[in-house]
């Protein structure tokens, strides 16, 4: 396992951030785990709610209380079913893949994201990202 600078734990992956200035100190610009888990919280509470049918997880499993938490955790696994009956596996590696993703191709929400300023569509674009590897709804 490499521990990451945001210290997040990925088997066999490790994010490069690149570095920007807020609040005048140079910080990784990476999303870190508490803004993964509030994204994650408002897609599945509302922002993704017309493209997922369900959710499951395997809270028992790992040392999360909550289901936002879930791809926080390093043994955390989720199944998302969408409207077409399609289940997506996800875990950890995949909610941080998509991080540079969306900071390449999807500035405006990543940026709003890393500056506390998300709703439910930057999460939305997260959950997609996170999922399909891209925004294919809206």
């Amino acid at each position: 396992m490499n521990e990451n600078d945001s210290g997040y734990k990925l088997s066999g992956h490790k994010i490069n951030p690149k570095f920007i200035v807020k609040d005048g100190e140079l910080t990784p610009s990476t999303l870190d785990k508490q803004t993964i888990q509030d994204l994650l919280c408002t897609a599945l509470e509302g922002g993704s709610n017309y493209w997922i049918d369900s959710v499951t997880h395997n809270h028992k499993e790992t040392n999360v209380e909550y289901w936002s938490e879930t791809l926080g955790d390093a043994k955390g696994k989720m199944e998302i079913t969408d409207e077409a009956n399609e289940v997506y596996k996800l875990d950890n590696s995949d909610a941080l893949k998509a991080i540079p993703i969306m900071r390449t191709k999807y500035p405006r929400h990543y940026n709003d994201a890393f500056n506390d300023n998300h709703d439910a569509t930057t999460a939305d674009v997260f959950l997609q990202i996170i999922v399909f590897g891209e925004v294919i709804y809206g």
